[in-house]
């Protein structure tokens, strides 16, 4: 029965995963982002499906990203006199302005705390607070079948985060502690999204997420700083059960993270750019037509870094989504229960 279930599984899936890898061969060697990089992970939020023709979904979520490992390579070391943690907020706009097209916009509030601990005392932490970077999408689905679709996404990384913060000495912070990276950056993204995939209920994803940073400006325009491209290749599985008046949608997620060394003035900056590899458990609850919430973990699973870094050792997630059904002329607020 397992056999018949994942060869069933395999057929079902041949043709976008090879088309997928096609695509990988062709870009693998201009994509990427280092984990320790400024700003916050903007390009895990971009696989949010395209919303229904004149609906409004807003998402409201919470990222926690706990870095305390680091690797040379991939090997782990012992040192453990650094750790980063991470928080953000982000507000999340995605509205169908017809059966193909959808806008998707979404901002972040960041919160960074650094701490090193030193042989005689642990350094009281660094922390920096504000607005991240902002992006503007435009999301379309190029072929709709009867249970399944392919949709591209193109847009805009606007550097609406402070890049320059400075320490309470009067000193710019380091690139990884800024909310913001101060360039404009190209997000390209294409998906597949198959419904009732294996069993009714069950749908499975596959995603390619691509941004392409640009140079900015830092120390008042005396250095041009690049962050790494970032590459990304993502497979889903999500599946539907009902529990009372509940739905559940539990899904397992396979993250392909590759990035490309920083550039300062057109030379390689070490100790940035890497591999990663992350498997991401999930479940989403769903309380009506209009409102659900989510949680999700990241694990690492593998990791190659160029150099030495500090590298995610856990990542959560948690939010909600809030459906608003509108017409061209009015917004309609549906009566919740």
């Amino acid at each position: 029965m397992y056999l018949r279930f994942f060869i069933k599984f395999l057929n079902a899936i041949k043709w976008i995963i090879l088309l997928n890898v096609l695509w990988i061969a062709h870009t693998f060697d201009i994509m990427g982002q280092a984990c320790c990089s400024g700003g916050v992970p903007i390009s895990n939020q971009i696989g949010v499906r395209p919303a229904d023709k004149h609906q409004l979904s807003i998402r409201g979520s919470y990222d926690g990203n706990l870095l305390s490992s680091f690797y040379n390579g991939s090997e782990k070391l012992d040192d453990t006199n650094v750790k980063r943690f991470s928080q953000t907020i982000f507000l999340q706009g995605i509205y169908g302005i017809s059966d193909n097209l959808s806008i998707n916009t979404m901002i972040g509030y960041v919160h960074h705390t650094r701490t090193v601990i030193n042989t005689y005392a642990e350094a009281p932490p660094t922390k920096v607070s504000g607005i991240g970077d902002a992006i503007l999408l435009a999301q379309y689905k190029l072929i709709r079948f009867k249970e399944s679709s392919i949709y591209l996404t193109g847009g805009l990384k606007i550097p609406t985060g402070n890049s320059e913060m400075k320490n309470e000495n009067g000193i710019i912070l380091p690139a990884d502690l800024q909310p913001g990276t101060g360039s404009w950056d190209l997000i390209f993204s294409s998906g597949y999204v198959k419904n009732n995939f294996i069993r009714p209920g069950m749908s499975f994803t596959s995603t390619i997420v691509a941004k392409l940073n640009s140079y900015s400006d830092r120390y008042n325009g005396q250095q041009q700083y690049k962050y790494g491209n970032d590459f990304q290749f993502l497979l889903g599985i999500t599946d539907s059960f009902i529990l009372r008046n509940l739905i559940l949608n539990p899904g397992l997620l396979f993250r392909f993270w590759r990035t490309s060394p920083d550039k300062i003035d057109n030379s390689l900056f070490p100790n940035t750019g890497g591999t990663w590899i992350y498997i991401a458990p999930s479940i989403n609850v769903q309380f009506n037509n209009y409102i659900s919430s989510f949680v999700s973990l990241e694990i690492p699973v593998f990791q190659i870094l160029e150099g030495t870094q500090l590298s995610t050792t856990l990542r959560f997630a948690l939010g909600f989504q809030l459906n608003i059904p509108t017409s061209k002329n009015k917004l309609i607020i549906p009566e919740l229960k």
